[in-house]
């Protein structure tokens, strides 16, 4: 049957650079004059759809948004974003066991720029941003479709209620991590079919999966 294809978002997931990205986008709108995102609750109902739509539904223009883009890829680019913990030892361990790409709502060059710094960019098939679609699902789609994989044995993990929403629209399974944005009340509230606690847990069960396909070849 073949490897179990997981997909992963990047913000939050790959990389622990919630909170400076959560910080810099609400200082980038306030200097373009906007007066949403005030509150940490704001911030989190932002991210209950894609955030890009968001940010254009909450009326950005789209001079604006590519200011706040733009500014968002500096941020990637940084020597501050690092990984999340135990995802360095999680990608090495699953290289072999199924293939991993990354479906993101930030920028295609400033993802790989950041993983190519973090050393783990080669452990992916497929790196795409939100400059590629605007929104997860057709990218998603996309990645099934090239690598001959159908939605029965996929996963996407995200870390917001929006990533639970685009995964289901996908029709592959949606794996929640609690160490991102949305809180794991949150997260519940979206109905994910699996929420895990670290990294380890993560590991564990798309191990046990790829075990598990593997044995039924």
């Amino acid at each position: 049957m073949g490897k179990p294809l997981v997909i992963f978002d990047f913000d939050g997931v790959i990389v622990d650079s919630v909170k400076l990205l959560e910080s810099e986008i609400r200082k980038k709108l306030h200097e373009l004059g906007y007066d949403f995102m005030e509150t940490r609750q704001e911030t989190l109902d932002l991210f209950e759809e894609n955030i890009v739509v968001a940010l254009i539904d909450h009326g950005l223009t789209p001079h604006h948004m590519c200011e706040v883009w733009e500014h968002i890829q500096g941020i990637t680019k940084s020597n501050d974003i690092k990984l999340c913990s135990g995802m360095g030892d999680l990608l090495e361990g699953l290289k072999d066991k199924c293939d991993m790409a990354i479906v993101s709502s930030n920028a295609t060059d400033s993802i790989e720029e950041s993983l190519d710094r973090l050393g783990v960019k080669s452990y992916f098939f497929r790196i795409s941003g939100g400059d590629q679609a605007m929104g997860k699902v057709v990218r998603i789609k996309k990645c099934m479709e090239d690598m001959g994989v159908k939605p029965s044995r996929t996963f996407y993990v995200g870390d917001t209620v929006g990533d639970v929403h685009e995964a289901k629209e996908a029709g592959v399974g949606s794996i929640a991590v609690i160490w991102g944005m949305h809180p794991p009340d949150r997260l519940a509230s979206a109905s994910p079919d699996i929420v895990v606690k670290d990294s380890s847990e993560l590991f564990d069960l798309i191990d046990a999966f790829a075990d598990e396909e593997s044995s039924e070849d």
